[in-house]
């Protein structure tokens, strides 16, 4: 198995795959407000308590950066903590949809791996969920350091690697097992490289943070039926959605039937519960 170090070495192309993302993210962005808003928002709270914009702080004039904010939570959040809300986001369909539910944040359209804001503009920087999609992500890691005032917090939520990312593996094992799991698709970053902890403060520490730490928070993904996971996986996702859709179609009808099996081991009282744990990273600039 490839370590996180060693995946950092593997060329792509770099423009290719974010010309990947983004396209990929201006379709999706509903698809995943629909189908994963009601887990990726659950570390949320500690993910601004990591930032250190806590829900009884003093967080009037403070500024919060949202990066890759997506429909807006975190940055909807420290608004309604009290704190400045600002968002941004390489996807216009990911801004139009953030600034229709958070109308009180701040939202642009912008390249996490070249902010578009003045050095030590931010009190907090936050990135929920997204950084597993950056091309470079060290550089935007540099980014979020440069747009930081000094004594400001960084953190940062990345899916748990499966298996305890029970929703991606099933239908990840289910891929391997009736399908192509090398199917062409661009390449691209190790999408799991910043969930182990190690890499994850190695990195900051190189970015130019201090005291990194890194935990684990609990989510539960609810859904209500079990076709439900693979048309999240389909419809709201960019680099699984894509590889499922680049299997044949009776690759893709086995794949099906072996993602609803495997969910009903999670099923109890009409709902299929699956944990689907994050990551959560933080540090602080002391320059």
């Amino acid at each position: 198995m490839t370590t996180a170090k060693q995946q950092t070495a593997v060329a792509f192309d770099v423009a290719g795959f974010t010309k990947f993302e983004h396209g990929g993210w201006q379709q999706a962005a509903n698809g995943w407000h629909q189908h994963f808003e009601t887990v990726s928002t659950q570390a949320v709270g500690a993910l601004l308590d990591a930032a250190n914009i806590t829900i009884d702080g003093p967080n009037t004039g403070r500024r919060v950066l949202d990066i890759a904010t997506g429909p807006g939570y975190a940055a909807g959040e420290a608004v309604r903590r009290g704190a400045e809300g600002f968002g941004v986001d390489f996807s216009s369909a990911q801004i139009e949809l953030a600034q229709r539910h958070f109308p009180d944040v701040q939202f642009q359209v912008g390249d996490a791996e070249d902010l578009p804001f003045e050095n030590d503009a931010f009190d907090a920087v936050v990135i929920n969920f997204g950084l597993q999609h950056f091309a470079v992500p060290e550089r935007a890691l540099r980014e979020a350091f440069r747009v930081l005032r000094p004594g400001g917090r960084i953190a940062y939520t990345v899916w748990a690697s499966p298996p305890q990312a029970v929703g991606f593996n099933i239908v990840q094992q289910a891929i391997a097992a009736h399908g192509d799991p090398h199917a062409d698709i661009p390449a691209g970053p190790s999408y799991y490289r910043f969930s182990d902890a190690a890499e994850s403060r190695r990195t900051l520490v190189a970015a130019g943070f201090k005291a990194a730490r890194v935990a684990e928070v609990a989510q539960i993904w609810r859904v209500s039926d079990l076709d439900h996971v693979l048309i999240a996986i389909a419809n709201g996702t960019v680099r699984a959605g894509a590889l499922f859709r680049a299997q044949s179609p009776a690759a893709r009808c086995q794949i099906a039937v072996a993602v609803r099996e495997a969910a009903k081991a999670y099923q109890k009282d009409g709902v299929i519960a699956l944990p689907m744990p994050a990551v959560l990273a933080s540090a602080t600039k002391l320059v």
